[in-house]
Protein backbone atom coordinates (compact mmCIF):
# COMPACT_ATOMS: atom_id res chain seq x y z
CA UNK A 1 0.00 0.00 0.00
CA UNK A 2 2.79 2.43 0.90
CA UNK A 3 6.24 2.79 -0.54
CA UNK A 4 9.13 2.41 1.85
CA UNK A 5 9.57 6.18 1.94
CA UNK A 6 5.85 6.78 2.58
CA UNK A 7 5.72 4.18 5.34
CA UNK A 8 8.74 5.77 7.00
CA UNK A 9 7.11 9.20 6.82
CA UNK A 10 3.88 8.00 8.46
CA UNK A 11 5.79 6.02 11.09
CA UNK A 12 7.72 9.15 12.04
CA UNK A 13 4.48 11.13 12.17
CA UNK A 14 2.52 8.67 14.31
CA UNK A 15 5.30 6.99 16.27
CA UNK A 16 4.12 3.57 15.04
CA UNK A 17 6.61 1.07 13.71
CA UNK A 18 3.88 -1.31 12.50
CA UNK A 19 1.28 0.55 10.43
CA UNK A 20 -0.92 -2.52 9.86
CA UNK A 21 -3.33 -1.98 12.81
CA UNK A 22 -3.70 1.72 11.96
CA UNK A 23 -4.49 0.96 8.32
CA UNK A 24 -6.99 -1.69 9.43
CA UNK A 25 -8.82 0.72 11.75
CA UNK A 26 -9.08 3.45 9.11
CA UNK A 27 -10.42 0.94 6.59
CA UNK A 28 -12.94 -0.28 9.16
CA UNK A 29 -14.12 3.33 9.48
CA UNK A 30 -15.11 3.10 5.82
CA UNK A 31 -12.32 5.04 4.15
CA UNK A 32 -12.51 4.97 0.36
CA UNK A 33 -9.82 6.60 -1.76
CA UNK A 34 -12.10 7.58 -4.64
CA UNK A 35 -14.69 9.11 -2.28
CA UNK A 36 -11.94 11.03 -0.47
CA UNK A 37 -10.66 12.59 -3.69
CA UNK A 38 -14.20 13.33 -4.89
CA UNK A 39 -15.05 15.10 -1.61
CA UNK A 40 -12.05 17.46 -1.85
CA UNK A 41 -12.16 19.55 -5.01
CA UNK A 42 -8.56 20.76 -4.79
CA UNK A 43 -7.31 17.17 -4.70
CA UNK A 44 -9.34 16.45 -7.82
CA UNK A 45 -7.88 19.51 -9.53
CA UNK A 46 -4.39 18.45 -8.51
CA UNK A 47 -5.02 15.05 -10.12
CA UNK A 48 -4.47 12.98 -6.94
CA UNK A 49 -4.87 9.33 -7.78
CA UNK A 50 -7.30 7.43 -5.48
CA UNK A 51 -4.55 4.87 -4.89
CA UNK A 52 -2.50 7.63 -3.21
CA UNK A 53 -5.43 8.91 -1.15
CA UNK A 54 -4.73 6.73 1.87
CA UNK A 55 -1.22 8.10 2.20
CA UNK A 56 -2.46 11.66 1.67
CA UNK A 57 -5.01 11.28 4.48
CA UNK A 58 -2.54 9.93 7.03
CA UNK A 59 0.34 12.19 6.00
CA UNK A 60 -1.46 15.46 5.29
CA UNK A 61 -5.26 15.22 5.38
CA UNK A 62 -5.43 14.79 9.15
CA UNK A 63 -3.66 18.09 9.73
CA UNK A 64 -5.61 19.83 6.96
CA UNK A 65 -8.97 18.79 8.48
CA UNK A 66 -10.07 17.22 5.22
CA UNK A 67 -13.57 15.95 4.56
CA UNK A 68 -13.33 12.16 4.75
CA UNK A 69 -16.53 10.29 3.76
CA UNK A 70 -16.95 7.17 5.86
CA UNK A 71 -19.22 4.41 7.07
CA UNK A 72 -22.01 4.96 9.59
CA UNK A 73 -20.94 6.11 13.03
CA UNK A 74 -19.25 4.49 14.97
CA UNK A 75 -17.76 1.81 12.68
CA UNK A 76 -14.07 1.39 13.50
CA UNK A 77 -13.81 4.36 15.87
CA UNK A 78 -13.69 2.46 19.19
CA UNK A 79 -10.90 0.27 17.78
CA UNK A 80 -9.02 3.36 16.62
CA UNK A 81 -9.37 4.97 20.06
CA UNK A 82 -8.01 1.80 21.68
CA UNK A 83 -5.02 1.67 19.35
CA UNK A 84 -1.77 2.56 21.12
CA UNK A 85 -0.60 5.38 18.85
CA UNK A 86 2.45 6.97 20.52
CA UNK A 87 1.65 10.46 19.21
CA UNK A 88 -1.68 10.95 20.96
CA UNK A 89 -2.18 14.42 19.51
CA UNK A 90 -2.07 12.85 16.05
CA UNK A 91 -4.41 10.08 17.19
CA UNK A 92 -6.97 12.62 18.41
CA UNK A 93 -6.82 14.58 15.16
CA UNK A 94 -7.29 11.42 13.10
CA UNK A 95 -10.18 10.24 15.29
CA UNK A 96 -11.89 13.62 15.06
CA UNK A 97 -11.47 13.73 11.27
CA UNK A 98 -12.99 10.28 10.80
CA UNK A 99 -15.75 11.00 13.35
CA UNK A 100 -17.00 14.02 11.42
CA UNK A 101 -16.73 12.11 8.15
CA UNK A 102 -19.02 9.40 9.53
CA UNK A 103 -21.31 12.05 10.95
CA UNK A 104 -22.08 13.18 7.38
CA UNK A 105 -23.20 9.69 6.40
CA UNK A 106 -26.98 9.95 5.83
CA UNK A 107 -27.54 6.67 7.72
CA UNK A 108 -25.79 7.79 10.90
CA UNK A 109 -28.65 9.70 12.56
CA UNK A 110 -31.07 6.78 12.15
CA UNK A 111 -28.49 4.36 13.53
CA UNK A 112 -27.83 6.54 16.57
CA UNK A 113 -31.56 6.72 17.23
CA UNK A 114 -31.60 2.94 17.50
CA UNK A 115 -28.71 2.82 19.98
CA UNK A 116 -25.71 4.74 21.24
CA UNK A 117 -23.31 2.37 22.90
CA UNK A 118 -21.39 3.48 25.96
CA UNK A 119 -18.25 2.20 24.22
CA UNK A 120 -18.63 4.99 21.65
CA UNK A 121 -19.11 7.61 24.36
CA UNK A 122 -15.97 6.42 26.14
CA UNK A 123 -14.00 6.38 22.87
CA UNK A 124 -15.02 9.98 22.10
CA UNK A 125 -13.99 11.13 25.57
CA UNK A 126 -10.69 9.27 25.40
CA UNK A 127 -9.93 11.15 22.18
CA UNK A 128 -10.66 14.55 23.74
CA UNK A 129 -14.25 14.87 22.55
CA UNK A 130 -17.19 16.21 24.54
CA UNK A 131 -20.30 14.34 23.31
CA UNK A 132 -23.64 16.11 23.18
CA UNK A 133 -26.96 14.96 21.76
CA UNK A 134 -29.08 16.65 19.11
CA UNK A 135 -32.63 15.31 18.93
CA UNK A 136 -34.84 16.58 16.11
CA UNK A 137 -35.68 16.21 12.43
CA UNK A 138 -33.29 16.66 9.52
CA UNK A 139 -33.11 20.42 10.17
CA UNK A 140 -31.39 19.76 13.49
CA UNK A 141 -28.17 19.21 11.54
CA UNK A 142 -27.73 22.97 11.75
CA UNK A 143 -26.93 22.54 15.45
CA UNK A 144 -23.80 20.52 14.75
CA UNK A 145 -20.65 22.29 15.86
CA UNK A 146 -17.05 21.66 14.80
CA UNK A 147 -15.67 23.78 17.63
CA UNK A 148 -12.57 23.00 19.63
CA UNK A 149 -10.39 24.57 22.29
CA UNK A 150 -6.91 23.14 22.31
CA UNK A 151 -7.23 19.35 22.36
CA UNK A 152 -10.88 19.45 23.48
CA UNK A 153 -13.57 19.36 20.79
CA UNK A 154 -17.36 19.11 20.61
CA UNK A 155 -18.73 15.78 19.35
CA UNK A 156 -22.36 16.14 18.20
CA UNK A 157 -24.49 12.99 18.17
CA UNK A 158 -27.63 13.66 16.09
CA UNK A 159 -30.66 11.45 16.66
CA UNK A 160 -33.17 12.00 13.86
CA UNK A 161 -36.88 11.81 14.74
CA UNK A 162 -39.38 11.39 11.95
CA UNK A 163 -41.95 14.17 11.49
CA UNK A 164 -45.20 13.36 13.31
CA UNK A 165 -48.66 14.62 12.17
CA UNK A 166 -50.34 16.99 14.62
CA UNK A 167 -53.31 14.65 14.92
CA UNK A 168 -51.06 11.94 16.35
CA UNK A 169 -49.29 14.09 18.93
CA UNK A 170 -51.98 13.99 21.70
CA UNK A 171 -52.04 10.18 21.62
CA UNK A 172 -48.26 10.04 21.71
CA UNK A 173 -48.12 12.43 24.65
CA UNK A 174 -50.55 10.29 26.61
CA UNK A 175 -48.96 6.97 25.72
CA UNK A 176 -46.94 5.55 28.63
CA UNK A 177 -43.19 5.51 28.21
CA UNK A 178 -42.43 3.18 31.09
CA UNK A 179 -42.75 -0.18 29.36
CA UNK A 180 -39.88 -2.69 29.32
CA UNK A 181 -38.93 -1.71 25.77
CA UNK A 182 -37.83 1.67 27.15
CA UNK A 183 -35.67 0.44 29.99
CA UNK A 184 -34.17 -2.91 29.07
CA UNK A 185 -31.62 -1.58 26.59
CA UNK A 186 -33.46 -2.82 23.48
CA UNK A 187 -35.83 0.04 22.64
CA UNK A 188 -35.36 3.25 20.64
CA UNK A 189 -34.22 5.14 23.72
CA UNK A 190 -31.27 2.87 24.37
CA UNK A 191 -28.53 5.38 25.10
CA UNK A 192 -26.00 2.88 26.34
CA UNK A 193 -25.88 -0.62 27.66
CA UNK A 194 -26.20 -1.60 31.30
CA UNK A 195 -23.14 -0.92 33.45
CA UNK A 196 -21.73 1.48 30.83
CA UNK A 197 -21.19 5.24 31.01
CA UNK A 198 -24.88 6.24 31.35
CA UNK A 199 -24.48 7.70 34.82
CA UNK A 200 -21.85 10.23 33.75
CA UNK A 201 -23.60 11.81 30.77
Amino acid sequence: MFSEEQASFISDKTGLSDLGPLVGCVKQCGFDGAAYVAANADLQEAGLDPSSAFFHLLAHGVDEQRHVPGDTLPEGLPALAALAIPDQAYARRLFRTLFFGQLENPRTAARLWQSIDGVLIEAIRRMGGVPYFIIGDSHSNHYRRHSSIGDVWLAPLPMCVMAVPRSVLPAMMLEPRTGPEYCDGRGPLRICRPNSMCRSF
